[in-house]
């Protein structure tokens, strides 16, 4: 490529190449400098996604501006699709090379250690993680100073696969043991990286060997490396355990920052300028009446200016990488991420008007009251299923700035049942909770409220069901849980089937009306006994006392709720106690097309107000007829059931055995009908 021209860089000389590219030397044609040029390897043509995500990361690296890190200028594409990166020349020799000439002494490995960690700390304060630090992305200028190379050039595409056919036993060698397991990683696997050139430096060794990639990824997971000072007696123990520090396999073991290293580094170090402040001519000032406050002035001084200036580069950075980034986030979907990172950027520029224009993009403000108040609220997203919930505080919550999307959220108060609910931006006015608590031992226990509803709220019932008339509904209560086979054995133990009171309805099959004594012999179980058909001799299966009750006709469920003095739903309790904006967001929480029923409650597929498998695990019985005296509707869909179901209402005889009962309720006001 020599001579030729990318953009307006005309190539001069190559200047070495690696497992990440071809770095050169340019001429930059319109500013008339010198640069230097990495063109990625062939491998790494992306797609469109992935260059946007390639200049924003370029984008990121160049925002950086300190005196350890070797500036980002540009960055393109060639006619071939190969990216390539410009960055400033720097003229000296690489860490490895200077490495291959023997190493340091204690006190010059730790000055090179330090300007390295200020360097990255810089980069982590802009919330960039390196993730390649080795001796070859570290160059020594003519002056002696370190400067870091290839920031953000680890994560872009086609770097996993470099990783495993490109790397070098050298890249290897400084591998933290999370990225050596694939993991995620942090500042804490910078540190690791450091460490093992610290070591370097120190004693001319790496503290991990081997002679391929996986010895050295075994010896970087599982032995603990020599002291440096065991390896070169020169080395103090003091500078030999910061080292050691460095290399502790557990992140939480190691420095908590970059800075943190700094500051221990530089109680080892002395600069080279500080013998000559002490030969200074004027006795005066050696005076410690003099001296004393002359330094304390001289550092509140420094420390002001250092304060404004690290806010200045904060705030410019917030306004140039951060922003940029939260809007993509919002725009998609990716609300959380979004809201996490404004409320870090809203402590460098809380006013910024940009951010207060972003903040509804990807925010909503949370009103909770209780009845009664004084509860503790807790939140969780809704698909996140590992228990950590956020403390709200104590209701009542006013105006309580939260991400969009949807949101678990608990209520507890001594004396009161436990309380879960949904919260979305996407429902009208649900940002404003207001929730009554039930009693421990009362008679709505493991029940839960609903809220009233107009007729305008009905656009989110099942298919088809538009057609049968809608009517406001008042507040009312609905069971938390479907009716379990333990349930549903009292029933059948107190006689519930020879007992005339509970069966309300006339037995119609095939449009003639039964007597009471030979409809009630179509309800038997594999034994020919009174039960749900899918029993035997009266009982269900072992180990299943909490699966909900299956093989019962709309008859036995009637029934049973007459039982307990309850009620079925009608189709418009039911889909206002299931409402959720999006099917998406719970069915892959609930058992639908699967492979049989589990215990009610165990699958997390929450409904607005509480309730829990009111998608899939087993269809239930509604009170309305189809039009057809015989038939009545079947909601929610079963484990069985694709996941459309939760969604459609089934038509079917009242007569049928295959499915289940669920949700009788109580209601608190009934409807004005």
């Amino acid at each position: 490529m020599i001579g030729t021209t990318l953009s307006h860089y005309r190539i001069v000389e190559e200047l070495g190449r690696g497992g990440m590219g071809i770095v050169y030397v340019a001429e930059d044609l319109n500013l008339d400098r010198l640069v230097a040029i990495k063109v990625l390897p062939p491998q790494i043509i992306a797609t469109e996604i992935e260059t946007a995500r390639f200049e924003r990361e370029a984008k990121a690296a160049a925002s950086l501006n300190h005196p350890n890190i070797a500036t980002v200028h540009d960055f393109g594409q060639t006619d071939a699709g190969q990216m390539f990166i410009v960055m400033e020349y720097v003229r000296g020799e690489t860490l490895s090379d200077r490495l291959e000439r023997g190493p340091y002494t204690a006190d010059e490995a730790i000055r090179v250690a330090i300007e390295i960690a200020q360097g990255l700390g810089a980069a982590h304060d802009a919330g960039i993680v390196h993730r390649d630090v080795k001796p070859s992305n570290i160059v020594i200028t003519e002056e002696g100073q370190a400067k870091i190379l290839d920031f953000g050039l680890s994560k872009m595409a086609g770097s996993a696969l470099l990783t495993k056919t490109g790397s070098t036993l050298g890249t290897a060698a400084y591998m933290s043991p999370e990225q050596a397991r694939g993991e995620d990683v942090d500042a804490k696997s910078d540190i690791w990286s450091l460490g093992v050139v610290l070591y370097e430096m120190l004693t001319g060794k790496r503290p991990f060997g081997g002679e391929y990639e996986a010895a050295i990824a075994y010896s970087i997971l599982n032995t603990a490396p020599k002291a440096p000072a065991s390896v070169n007696p020169d080395i103090s123990e003091t500078v030999s355990r910061i080292a050691m520090r460095m290399l502790e396999k557990d992140p939480i073991s190691r420095y908590a920052s970059m800075d943190e290293l700094v500051r221990e580094l530089k109680t080892l170090h002395v600069p080279s300028t500080a013998s000559a402040a002490v030969q200074n001519p004027a006795e005066l000032l050696l005076r410690p009446r003099v001296l004393v406050p002359l330094i304390a002035v001289v550092l509140v001084v420094i420390t002001v200016a250092y304060w404004w200036s690290s806010q200045q580069e904060k705030g410019l950075r917030a306004r140039e990488v951060s922003l940029p980034l939260i809007e993509d986030l919002a725009e998609k979907g990716q609300y959380q991420e979004a809201f996490d990172l404004a409320l870090e950027v809203e402590e460098v520029i809380p006013n910024d008007s940009h951010l207060v224009a972003l903040w509804p993009m990807f925010a909503m403000y949370v009103t909770i009251h209780t009845e009664p108040s004084d509860a503790d609220v807790y939140a969780q997203p809704y698909a996140d299923l590992s228990n950590d919930w956020t403390n709200l505080g104590r209701s009542p919550i006013d105006s309580l700035r939260q991400a969009r999307g949807y949101l678990r959220v608990k209520v507890e108060k001594t004396g009161y049942e436990s309380v879960e609910q949904l919260i979305t931006s996407e429902l009208w006015g649900i940002q404003n909770l207001s929730i009554p608590l039930t009693e421990i031992g009362s008679e709505y226990e493991n029940m839960v409220h609903v809220s009233e509803v107009t007729t305008s709220s009905f656009t989110l019932l099942p298919v088809g069901l538009d057609h049968l008339g809608l009517e406001p509904l008042n507040a009312f209560m609905i069971d938390r849980y479907e009716v379990s086979n333990k349930e549903f054995k009292q029933f059948v133990d107190a006689g519930g089937y020879q007992n005339q009171a509970y069966w309300k309805h006339p037995f119609i099959r095939n449009t003639r009306t039964l007597p009471w004594e030979d409809g009630i012999r179509t309800f038997v179980d594999k034994t020919d006994k009174l039960g749900p058909s899918t029993w035997e001799v009266q009982d269900y299966p072992a180990g299943m006392d909490d699966f909900p009750v299956t093989g019962v006709s709309w008859y036995e469920a009637a029934a049973y709720a007459e039982y307990i003095g309850k009620k079925l739903p009608t189709l418009f309790h039911w889909s206002r106690a299931a409402l959720i904006p999006a099917s998406g967001v719970i069915v892959p929480l609930s058992n639908l097309a699967g492979r049989e029923s589990s215990d009610r409650g165990q699958h997390q597929g929450l409904s607005q107000y509480g309730s829990f498998d009111m998608a899939g695990n087993a269809r239930e019985w509604v009170v309305n007829e189809t039009g057809d005296a015989e038939e009545r509707y079947l909601l929610g869909g079963g484990w069985n059931d694709p996941n459309y179901g939760f969604s459609d209402a089934f038509a079917i005889s009242a007569c049928s055995l295959a499915y289940a009962i669920a949700f009788p309720f109580g209601l608190v006001a009934k409807p004005s009908d």
